[in-house]
């Protein structure tokens, strides 16, 4: 195991004293956002509103949806949620995404600026916050056959966050076996290995991708 089995209680090593784990993923955060941010900004104009990896969503879209979750504060997410609720009591959180996603779009220009004032300042950061900001930025980059070039940390940290909250479809894929992330030496799961990259493993685990990595 690598030298992130100091920092995950990653499925594959033995729990003791954790209590060196930092919760604060703002330094994984930042980098996230500075690479989506280079993405975004090399990104040609045509493709701005073209399809992202989340399905139904653009690439405008599926970042105007990021920097509302990490831009609003998450008193006003959860009222914003309640409102919701009153309305469409079903599929809520669906719903108060379609909000978000008609929003005004932002240019492209005014997105980097944004993540990149972001990526300065990303004060204490929790993994959820990772994961919407990984996902986002895989749903960009994917269709582009960009890499976002995650940390192991990262990307771990992700995955194991994401393994518990999949969806039910990818839990059953995924049930029985391990994966495996070749280039980052972590693992999820329990069962016979299968091996692939961290970056393909988490599209998968988002619900991205139509069948389990390295089957």
């Amino acid at each position: 195991m690598s030298d992130l089995a100091k920092y995950l209680p990653l499925s594959q090593r033995e729990r003791g004293d954790e209590s060196h784990l930092s919760a604060d993923r703002s330094a994984e955060l930042s980098a996230v956002l500075t690479r989506l941010a280079d993405i975004i900004e090399r990104m040609p104009a045509a493709d701005w509103h073209a399809q992202s990896a989340r399905p139904g969503c653009s690439m405008a879209e599926t970042a105007t949806v990021l920097l509302w979750r990490l831009q609003t504060p998450a008193r006003l997410r959860r009222a914003a949620l309640r409102r919701q609720l009153l309305r469409t009591p079903l599929r809520a959180a669906r719903a108060l995404e379609l909000r978000v996603r008609a929003s005004p779009a932002r240019s492209p220009e005014t997105t980097v600026a944004e993540l990149r004032a972001l990526a300065r300042a990303p004060g204490h950061a929790r993994v959820a916050e990772l994961a919407a900001s990984v996902c986002a930025a895989l749903d960009i980059a994917s269709p582009q056959g960009i890499a976002l070039g995650l940390s192991p940390i990262a990307s771990g940290a992700v995955a194991l966050y994401q393994l518990q909250r999949a969806p039910y479809a990818v839990k059953a894929a995924a049930r029985g076996h391990q994966l495996r992330a070749a280039d980052a030496e972590w693992s999820v799961g329990f069962g016979p290995a299968l091996e692939s990259d961290a970056e393909t493993i988490l599209l998968f685990l988002f619900g991205r991708a139509h069948s389990v990595p390295g089957a």
